[in-house]
């Protein structure tokens, strides 16, 4: 079994959400983020992976929730993290992982979650637990 420890980044400026839209499969939008590397704190890992995505300096004000699944093959845990950016220019997507990055409003996101492969695909983790922070 694979234990594994990723965070994501809730990035919010100007009452909008940074989303990334990934390269691979699913290609839906989603929060920045990825793993935590073996030398590096969780909420460092979160700063970096954002950067990494967008090419937006961040700093970290806390911890939003925490999803933890075990499965056959898995048991992992993602973090995720409230952020502010310190950069304010467009995000800058790194064509690699990414390739597409904004920040979107609430009814922006509400209006694409209704995507039928962006539903199957949250709706594949509905046995996940979650824990929000306040």
């Amino acid at each position: 079994m694979r234990f594994s420890l990723g965070t994501g980044g809730a990035v919010l400026r100007n009452n909008r959400l940074l989303m990334v839209h990934h390269t691979y499969e699913p290609k839906v939008w989603r929060i920045p983020g990825g793993y935590v590397k073996p030398e590096e704190a969780a909420h460092d890992a979160c700063i970096r992976e954002i950067f990494e995505e967008t090419q937006i300096r961040t700093k970290v004000n806390g911890l939003l929730g925490v999803r933890h699944r075990i499965n056959e093959k898995d048991n992992s845990t993602y973090l995720i993290f409230q952020l502010t950016p310190i950069d304010f220019h467009n995000p800058i997507p790194d064509q690699r992982e990414i390739d597409d990055a904004r920040y979107f409003s609430l009814s922006e996101i509400e209006e694409f979650s209704k995507d039928p492969v962006s539903y199957t695909h949250l709706r594949a983790h509905e046995t996940d637990s979650y824990l929000v922070c306040r």
